[in-house]
């Protein structure tokens, strides 16, 4: 039996299957009460929604009390489970699962992303750093840097190909992800709204979810 891969990304999460992705997920969630919203559905109202909006639970993975905590989701945890198990299921279920998990994570968060894991009836067969997957199967021997650009952290990874690939360093850069990089985008477009036409998409939060 082949085991599916699921990829963490505190931007999205992949699920590839025999060599192809099959389910893409935004890292994004709304908790309304009883009611969360997960992935582009979420991402769809963050602006709309933000106080109810998060998009942290895979970069902060613990059990801190979320700032709007409700008895569906009372920490990061809960809605890393509810996003993994929507992922999962949307991927078929399928009976083994490889992880591929960026550089970053601490053995704090490994041990309670297994215990998730588990709490979601996955079946993890192993668990690979994706900067040494990604770069086993298609680079020559050598020395390289593997950067991963993430929603919150930019990931960069030293590695050495030989007779096997391994890493010698890891580092992080905090701030220095999607986020920043979309706020930044948004800003200057907004900026040239304002100058041709004197409109800020800014001004209304469905505008400004239009133009995000």
């Amino acid at each position: 039996m082949v085991a599916a891969i699921i990829e963490f990304n505190d931007h999205e999460l992949r699920v590839a299957k025999e060599g192809k992705i099959v389910v893409r997920s935004a890292g994004c969630a709304i908790v309304q009460g009883a009611e969360i919203k997960i992935g582009q559905e979420a991402c769809q109202q963050a602006c709309i929604q933000p106080r109810d909006y998060h998009n942290r639970f895979w970069y902060q993975l613990d059990q801190s009390a979320l700032r709007r905590s409700s008895r569906a989701a009372r920490h990061h945890a809960d809605l890393a489970f509810k996003h993994l198990e929507h992922v999962h299921k949307a991927a078929g279920s399928p009976a083994l699962v490889v992880f591929a998990i960026p550089g970053g994570f601490s053995k704090e968060q490994l041990a309670l992303l297994l215990g998730i894991a588990e709490a979601c009836k996955i079946k993890t067969v192993a668990v690979v750093d994706a900067a040494i997957a990604a770069a086993a199967d298609c680079v020559a021997p050598g020395s390289y840097k593997h950067i991963e650009i993430q929603r919150h952290r930019a990931v960069i990874t030293d590695i050495i190909i030989d007779d096997h690939v391994t890493h010698t360093n890891i580092e992080t850069i905090d701030g220095a992800g999607f986020d920043k990089l979309m706020a930044q985008f948004v800003a200057f477009v907004a900026d040239q709204f304002l100058a041709q036409s004197r409109f800020d998409p800014l001004h209304q939060a469905s505008t400004e979810q239009l133009l995000y």
